[in-house]
């Protein structure tokens, strides 16, 4: 009996691992990034401009910062490539200096960001 409640206690704590203290805050805040990255790549560039992009980024450096608040110290390197995928893809965009430059500067930043956040999945628990 001994045996099997450390196995219990053990594969519980493998499965937090990334939580810090607070499993639902982690939940809550990765599930509120996700929603923000899908919406970003779901975005009508055309109808909403740059303006309405720069509001979503706005949000979900706002969601980074929660979720790097609320995750274990040996996961917030990885919230943290997310923060900085983001902040590189927001200054190639400003530097950029024709449309098509910007495009294509957005293009290139947008699967840096998708490439951390994919990262950013598997350190992270499964919510529910």
């Amino acid at each position: 009996m001994k045996i099997l409640w450390s196995v219990t206690v053990a594969a519980a704590a493998l499965a937090m691992t990334g939580c810090g203290d607070d499993v639902p805050a982690v939940c809550e805040t990765k599930e509120q990034v996700l929603a923000t990255v899908d919406e970003i790549r779901n975005d009508d560039l055309i109808a909403d401009g740059l303006s309405g992009l720069e509001s979503q980024f706005d949000e979900l450096v706002s969601e980074i910062g929660e979720l790097r608040g609320a995750v274990s110290d040996e996961v917030a390197p990885d919230v943290d490539a997310v923060r900085t995928a983001v902040d590189d893809a927001r200054s190639a965009v400003s530097a950029a200096g024709t449309p098509q430059e910007k495009l294509t500067a957005l293009q290139d930043g947008w699967a840096n960001v998708q490439d951390a956040v994919s990262s950013l999945r598997s350190p992270l628990p499964e919510c529910d």
